[in-house]
């Protein structure tokens, strides 16, 4: 059987500031529908959730269908999106009110018509419509005057990280200085505590103590001494095994038993011997010969310690 189309009349009105439209469809066999549609808020921004409530009431024997959202995969995307599914209620008693949630959001400003197509009234005697008309006002949040709108600057594609080198860098020259310092302190600290060449010692001390011109102040036996105490040390410093600690006689032994200087090591050591200990007195002549001998003493020996040239290039 071939169902006849009716055409049904709508009437909108408007209640506060909710947008809401009623329709009256009449036939010739009496059928007639009222509609409602609430829109909450009637006002969002960009982006914003909002809620459309639709809402149709029949008599007896009919069902509504409501439409769904147009689809946006013909290349024209719409300025109003479905979030999820609509929410559809059928009438659980005899209210015979149906109703249909949608929960939308708009995607550009000023008065956006929600694109939605007509509801169906499905009965006895064929099918009928009740056009959906619904708006809803997208307001901009941008100011008034837009030149007001600073734009952020543009990101790096890829985020650097830069690093702060400077601390790094200041740490590092100091603890390098730091270290050439303490190389500086070490090399001069063991030069400073090398044991120095006994014979430059010898003839510093020879130097020194000719240049303090004892003989001619009346302090003959303390130049005496003091040129024999130079020959000693260097005589105990050069000559295995003697020491600094061992006794005139012991020092004698070791030189004569090694065959080096003379026999005027044994006569200046026992006369440094008399004046230390005995308080024996001499002339200024003697101690000038005492000191002269030492000196010749150490020279000598050095002499003797000293490789052979020839011995040395032979080696």
């Amino acid at each position: 059987m071939i169902k006849r189309t009716f055409i049904i009349s709508v009437g909108i009105c408007c209640f506060g500031i909710s947008a809401a439209s009623v329709a009256n469809a009449q036939q010739k066999s009496g059928l007639s529908a009222r509609m409602g549609v609430k829109t909450t808020p009637d006002t969002v921004t960009i982006g914003d959730p909002f809620i459309l409530v639709v809402r149709v009431k029949v008599k007896t024997g009919y069902t509504v269908e409501f439409p769904q959202m147009p689809d946006s995969t013909d290349g024209k995307p719409s300025k109003i999106a479905l979030v999820g599914q609509p929410l559809l209620e059928r009438p659980p008693n005899d209210s015979l009110e149906f109703r249909a949630t949608y929960k939308l959001t708009a995607w550009d400003i000023g008065a956006q018509a929600i694109p939605l197509t007509d509801v169906h009234i499905v009965g006895p005697q064929g099918t009928g419509y009740l056009p959906l008309r619904a708006f809803v006002f997208v307001k901009s949040v941008l100011p008034a005057d837009t030149s007001l709108h600073v734009p952020k600057p543009p990101r790096d594609r890829f985020p650097v990280h830069k690093t702060n080198w400077w601390p790094l860098i200041i740490l590092a020259i100091a603890i390098a200085l730091a270290e050439l310092l303490w190389w500086i302190y070490k090399k001069w600290r063991a030069r400073k505590d090398a044991p120095r060449d006994p014979y430059e010692v010898a003839v510093e001390e020879f130097n020194r103590v000719e240049a303090m011109e004892l003989p001619a102040k009346g302090e003959s036996e303390r130049h005496a001494l003091l040129m024999a105490e130079a020959m000693r040390v260097y005589l105990s410093a050069r000559v295995e095994p003697a020491n600094i600690s061992d006794t005139p006689r012991q020092l004698i032994e070791h030189v004569l038993g090694a065959r080096l200087g003379d026999d005027r090591v044994r006569a200046v050591m026992e006369q440094a011997e008399l004046l230390k200990f005995a308080r024996a007195r001499t002339t200024s002549a003697d101690a000038a010969r005492i000191g002269l001998d030492s000196r010749a003493i150490v020279e000598l020996v050095q002499e003797q310690l000293e490789p052979n040239p020839e011995e040395a290039k032979a080696a």
